[in-house]
């Protein structure tokens, strides 16, 4: 309502080990929950999941609540950029997985306007040992094949910014200094800003590409 360029979401969920554990790598960057090993098995026991693959936000409750946050979104031209996680995962977590969360008729739910945010380590210049990176897991797949209903993947949305050892504030109102992906995002929604700035009439999708 404010007329924001860019909202921040330097938090994530942190997924459990064993939900971790059970995810099977299914192709080039994408991942399942499949019950064919014990750890996977056991997960899906415990009744985190139905039919083979976690139904996270399928619920009645969680659909309407994203339903509400992709609408409240769209309705504007913002560009979100949301940290990948920190758990040295090769998939990321949630908000940044809503960047690829698509509605019953295959569109984005959020207009590709989410920049998921990973962490470069400029020492080693390579993505940091902490950052979960670009991997996708598949929520709805085709019975049969273990592949993606969805052709969107989390590395379509991702980029990489210094996330280590970053000046910032504390709790006191001094200067410290932080590692992980939520210090990586803030550097990047200061690019779309600095993008808009030079480009004010641009359009949300354009500014996120």
């Amino acid at each position: 309502d404010n007329g924001a360029v860019v909202a921040n979401v330097s938090a994530n969920y942190n997924v459990s080990a064993s939900y971790a554990q059970a995810l099977t790598k299914t192709g080039e960057g994408t991942y399942q929950l499949l019950n064919n090993n014990d750890s996977a098995q056991s997960f899906i026991d415990k009744g985190y999941n139905i039919n083979g693959y976690v139904d996270v936000l399928k619920d009645e409750y969680s659909w309407r609540t994203l339903a509400i946050m992709s609408e409240t979104f769209t309705d504007t031209e913002m560009v979100m950029v949301a940290a990948a996680g920190n758990q040295g995962l090769g998939f990321s977590t949630f908000p940044a997985h809503y960047a690829v969360y698509a509605d019953e008729a295959g569109d984005l739910m959020f207009d590709g306007r989410i920049i998921v945010a990973g962490s470069y380590d400029i020492r080693t210049e390579d993505l940091s040992t902490f950052s979960n990176a670009a991997g996708t897991v598949c929520y709805d797949t085709e019975i049969g094949t273990n592949t993606c209903d969805s052709g969107y993947r989390i590395s379509d949305f991702y980029l990489m910014a210094p996330g280590e050892f970053v000046a910032s504030v504390d709790a006191e109102g001094g200067y410290t200094v932080k590692s992980g992906t939520s210090m990586a995002a803030p550097t990047i929604s200061g690019a779309v800003a600095l993008v808009h700035q030079m480009w004010p009439h641009m359009r949300g999708d354009n500014l996120a590409k």
